[in-house]
């Protein structure tokens, strides 16, 4: 399977199942509630909008869970959480595996390069891991933030539908250019 998570110059990322105690607790919850607002959330399906308590919080974090791996993005040089990725993995023939994409930001990080980042560390870390084919991620064709960052770093419009653009990004590893 994957590594736990992988860093980048400004950013560690790690998996919330590869870890026996994260050491947050309640932490983690205050996380959700401060990330997850109607702002970073405008855009996302109508079940991630009602987080106003720490229950509320909770319900979304398992929820998150039960739908696929949830990963913690930190800052390094603070350790605040800073926002979460979602990686669905889909298999494919030959062995191989797609990764389906779904991230959010605090808005508080947004403006700072900190997607960018992310985006470039995940490509990275999905080039390290064998039969890692493809990256696609779905996004509402109005938020362009998210738009223009996927399309910085190279992901390409697959497919439109319904106001949801869904863009993939092609993994080349030696592993899979010598079939």
């Amino acid at each position: 399977m994957y590594r736990c998570g992988f860093k980048t110059r400004r950013l560690y990322v790690y998996n919330l199942r590869c870890v026996t105690s994260t050491g947050e607790g309640d932490d983690l919850y205050r996380d959700v509630l401060r990330i997850i607002t109607p702002s970073t959330t405008r855009f996302a399906p109508d079940d991630w909008r009602r987080v106003i308590n720490r229950q509320d919080a909770k319900s979304w974090l398992e929820d998150r869970l039960a739908e696929s791996p949830v990963y913690v993005v930190k800052q390094i040089a603070t350790s605040a959480a800073v926002g979460f990725i979602f990686l669905h993995p889909i298999p494919l023939p030959l062995e191989l595996t797609e990764w389906r994409l779904g991230y959010i930001l605090g808005e508080s990080y947004w403006s700072q390069g900190l997607g960018t980042e992310l985006m470039e560390g995940i490509i990275g870390w999905a080039r390290q891991n064998k039969g890692v084919a493809k990256i696609s991620c779905g996004v509402a064709r109005e938020n362009a933030a998210s738009v223009k960052m996927l399309e910085r770093n190279n992901f390409h419009l697959a497919s439109n539908h319904s106001g949801t653009v869904f863009y993939e990004y092609p993994i080349e590893q030696a592993e899979l250019q010598m079939e």
